[in-house]
């Protein structure tokens, strides 16, 4: 469980994990990335459920991360943010089930619901949807991870010498990192349900990712990591898609001021910023099609 400022939702996540109608022994590992908001009283209350690890040194979501899975000692595990919350109490037993009886997956996953605090609504992201075999081609091709990490098999010490990389590049944003490994080790298969309430935040004085990141920063972040996956594995897989998906979503956001489009244009090396020129007039000439290439898996693979 990752923790940073969750002082008022905190209980609702233990609770939902606490909570869960399972037949088999699970640990809770909670990482307080040096919180500034009085929640270690409320840790403290969980001290004989859980191993409440409150640090020293703020390391970042993703270090955190990568030293909670470190410390995990069962055959799998999940993480989640503590203030989100699982909304099935059955999801984890099924997503072990799954694993158990399918050893071709490495990880199962599941759709959220997003809940915007603001307005106060809840959206459930599962409706309709059909179970999906998830692979790393699909979210080279795609740029999107449609659902979180879920239930992993635990081979993170394992594999340890591999998987250092994991607390490089962006600090607070893991996603292309955690996406790229978790898939590259096998594919994901998603079930179609909800797993959890996801809780977006924007608050003036929030100290919440969405709260203290623009969509400037957050491009930085993603750019960030698109380059480091490039130069450890650009030799293996073609980052190219997912490089251009990334910077046309945010050149769009960002396109409401030439300062805002400076600063973008700043961050990105210059053979990106050709490369998507020529991306954005492919699809302008092509009815916003990608290449068909993309949707050939073996374009991802370098020989």
């Amino acid at each position: 469980m990752l923790v940073y400022n969750h002082k008022s939702y905190i209980e609702e996540c233990i609770e939902s994990i606490l909570n869960q109608k399972v037949r088999f022994k699970y640990e809770i590992i909670v990482g307080n990335d040096c919180s500034t908001d009085g929640i270690e009283d409320i840790l403290a209350k969980y001290e004989e459920c859980a191993k409440i690890i409150n640090r020293q040194h703020n390391l970042g979501l993703c270090a955190n991360m990568y030293d909670l899975c470190l410390q995990a000692k069962g055959r799998y595990v999940i993480n989640i943010s503590g203030d989100d919350y699982f909304c099935d109490m059955n999801i984890l037993q099924k997503m072990v089930d799954f694993l158990e009886e399918h050893p071709e997956y490495y990880s199962v996953s599941a759709w959220q619901c997003f809940m915007n605090v603001q307005e106060g609504t809840i959206r459930e992201d599962s409706v309709g949807k059909q179970p999906i075999e998830y692979t790393l081609y699909d979210y080279l091709r795609t740029g999107n991870g449609l659902v979180i990490h879920g239930v992993m098999r635990n081979i993170f010490f394992e594999d340890r010498e591999n998987n250092m990389y994991l607390t490089k590049g962006a600090r607070n944003n893991e996603e292309i990192k955690w996406y790229f490994y978790s898939l590259s080790k096998g594919n994901k298969y998603i079930l179609p349900e909800s797993i959890y309430v996801y809780r977006y935040i924007v608050s003036e004085n929030g100290s919440n990712y969405n709260s203290t990141h623009s969509y400037l920063d957050t491009f930085r972040d993603y750019y960030m990591d698109l380059l480091l996956m490039r130069e450890l594995f650009g030799d293996k897989y073609n980052f190219k898609p997912l490089m251009l998906k990334k910077s046309n979503m945010y050149c769009i956001k960002l396109s409401d001021s030439l300062h805002h489009i400076r600063e973008f244009l700043k961050i990105m090396k210059f053979q990106d910023i050709v490369a998507l020129f020529w991306y954005k007039c492919y699809l302008k000439l092509h009815h916003r099609q990608d290449p068909p290439q993309w949707s050939n898996s073996d374009y991802y693979l370098k020989r």
